[in-house]
């Protein structure tokens, strides 16, 4: 089994076999880079991400973000179950569930930011998503 603490590996790779223990874990985000050691744009990617892995775990020990190889035999069910298409995917969980797909760019900025305020799993804004600044105005009557 490939399964070590987040608070003492940033960025970790799992396998089928972690993998629902991992993002099953009690009120904790889990980022998932799906991922093919092949793939050009993982290749770019992979080192970002291992940069913004370290951040958060600086940051907030609620929140880790994880790789798994889909080359790998042994993730191939899970990469499928997880309908990974093209590479690199990458996706929030919250509790086991899907949150939601990350489509911005891969980047340590980018993924720092995303992972400090993670849209809730129920699809509500997060406050720092909220626009305090505009303007509340009443119905017309």
């Amino acid at each position: 089994m490939v399964f070590h603490s987040v608070n003492c590996l940033a960025g970790i790779e799992v396998t089928s076999d972690a993998f629902d223990k991992l993002i099953g874990r009690p009120n904790q985000y889990t980022l998932v880079m799906f991922y093919a050691p092949w793939c050009p744009h993982c290749q770019t990617s992979k080192p970002k991400y291992l940069e913004a892995a370290k951040q958060i775990e600086k940051l907030d020990s609620t929140k880790s973000l994880a790789m798994v190889d889909c080359d790998n035999q042994k993730n191939t069910e899970l990469c499928q179950a997880h309908s990974i298409e093209s590479y690199p995917t990458i996706k929030l969980y919250f509790e086991g569930k899907l949150v939601q797909e990350y489509e911005n760019e891969v980047n340590e900025k980018k993924i720092t930011d995303f992972m400090k305020t993670p849209p809730k799993p129920d699809g509500q804004p997060t406050l720092a998503a909220i626009d305090i600044n505009s303007k509340v105005t009443s119905p017309s009557k």
